[in-house]
């Protein structure tokens, strides 16, 4: 797997591919929106980019010293940040109305916790080999 943080902080359903529509993913109408933002027009490599699971956020929290080592020097990455950043891991919150988990990387201790889509958080990208 290869991560890249995002920049700029974004929404949830910006940070998983589109600008626009409803901040739930179930409804696949949410993808209407034609422009491509967060993971999904991030173009390195020739890889697809996504936004990782919240386990796959752990355990880069767990490797955060061996993947700053690793990435340190390689084109087009970039070392973790210490950001709160989006996962793709939802949970129900209210009725219809879904929560996207985020990962605290700034804190001495990890802190995992759902948060309201609208808000705005770092994204950290990862590629499948």
């Amino acid at each position: 797997m290869s991560a890249a943080d995002a920049t700029q902080m974004m929404t949830w359903l910006q940070a998983c591919g589109s600008g626009g529509g409803s901040q739930d993913i179930v409804p696949k109408a949410a993808f209407s929106d034609p422009v491509a933002t967060g993971c999904a027009a991030y173009n390195h490599g020739g890889r697809k980019w996504r936004v990782p699971t919240q386990r796959e956020l752990q355990l880069m929290w767990v490797l955060r010293d061996g993947i700053r080592y690793a990435y340190t020097g390689v084109s087009g990455a970039s070392p973790m940040g210490t950001h709160r950043y989006w996962s793709s891991t939802e949970e129900p919150a209210a009725g219809t109305v879904y929560n996207a988990w985020i990962f605290d990387f700034s804190a001495i201790f990890p802190r995992s916790h759902p948060s309201d889509k609208a808000g705005y958080v770092y994204v950290r990208c990862v590629s499948d080999y």
